[in-house]
């Protein structure tokens, strides 16, 4: 978490010195925890930098309480590729439905450019568990839909994931 923060400063002075030539420059970020339970503790960091427009973008450092570590997605499923496909499946499906049910909104997936569509996770997405213990996978603005969509999330079925917060 102290590496993140000291890159988000980083990135600030650097954009601050060249913002003084070029206009004004801001950048604010909050945190909450979002899950914590025996197991492990997930913290949700939400950063806004403005320049001239705002973009936001969502860390997540889901720990194990015993290890104190962090914990990727990949190594959360244990390394399984066919978990991470079948998971990376479901947000496809969700956000083909999601598009279907409403005009309105957008996701980078089956265009016209398919080599900048949504193609698969990596395991190296955020993620945390909901209050039921669910996989949420959280994406910045901008990597899988247009930006006014803003930062967005897809709640996987246990059955999918399998029950991973225990």
């Amino acid at each position: 978490i102290q590496a993140y923060a000291d890159q988000l400063i980083a990135t600030y002075e650097q954009e601050l010195q060249a913002s003084q030539e070029a206009g004004s420059y801001a950048l604010h970020s909050v945190y909450d925890v979002v899950f914590e339970n025996s197991r492990y503790l997930c913290i949700r960091i939400r950063t806004t930098m403005t320049i001239a427009s705002g973009t936001e973008f969502v860390k997540i450092f889901t720990i194990n309480k015993n290890s104190g570590e962090t914990v990727s997605l990949k190594a959360l499923l244990g390394n399984d590729s066919a978990k991470l496909e079948a998971i990376s499946e479901n947000i496809k499906d969700q956000m083909r439905q999601q598009m279907a049910q409403d005009d309105s909104l957008i996701y980078f997936l089956d265009s016209d450019h398919p080599q900048e569509d949504f193609q698969e996770l990596t395991g190296e997405e955020s993620y945390y568990f909901n209050s039921q213990g669910q996989l949420v996978i959280a994406f910045d603005e901008y990597q899988v839909a247009p930006g006014y969509m803003g930062a967005v999330e897809f709640t996987i079925p246990e059955q999918i994931s399998g029950d991973l917060s225990s």
